[in-house]
């Protein structure tokens, strides 16, 4: 059974885009910060987006950026160089929404944009509302 994860967070790098095979993959790095009882802590996600959302992606957003992922949640252990025991939560078959964008000088802030059918999406559009 697979967990499904919504996150929003800030990216932590501009994100990667290579080729594989045909289709092409967008790796994004996303910082989730949260408080508890110690204090502030940052969560770390790896999330990869495929084809056009991933080039979307690639094109319009930059490191400190403001992101939503959604997708398949998986926690993979790795050692890391020093031999150290640690976790990678991964995002796997992600799609991104924009999330409240700083205008550039002299713009109006735009609204929040979606890469497909992630949470808020509208099926139905304005026009199909009956009231």
């Amino acid at each position: 059974m697979a967990a499904y994860i919504t996150a929003v967070g800030n990216l932590g790098r501009d994100p990667e885009t290579r080729a594989v095979g045909s289709s092409s993959v967008t790796k994004l790095t996303i910082a989730c910060n949260h408080k508890d009882k110690n204090g502030d802590v940052t969560t770390w996600l790896n999330a990869d987006i495929w084809g056009r959302g991933g080039e979307v992606a690639q094109e319009h957003l930059r490191k400190g950026d403001p992101v939503q992922v959604n997708g398949e949640f998986v926690a993979r252990p790795y050692t890391d160089k020093a031999n150290n025991e640690r976790i990678s939560n991964d995002v796997k078959n992600a799609s991104f929404s924009f999330v409240g964008k700083k205008p550039e000088a002299g713009q109006s802030p735009a609204p929040a944009q979606s890469t497909g059918g992630g949470v808020g999406a509208d099926p139905f559009g304005d026009s199909d509302i009956p009231f």
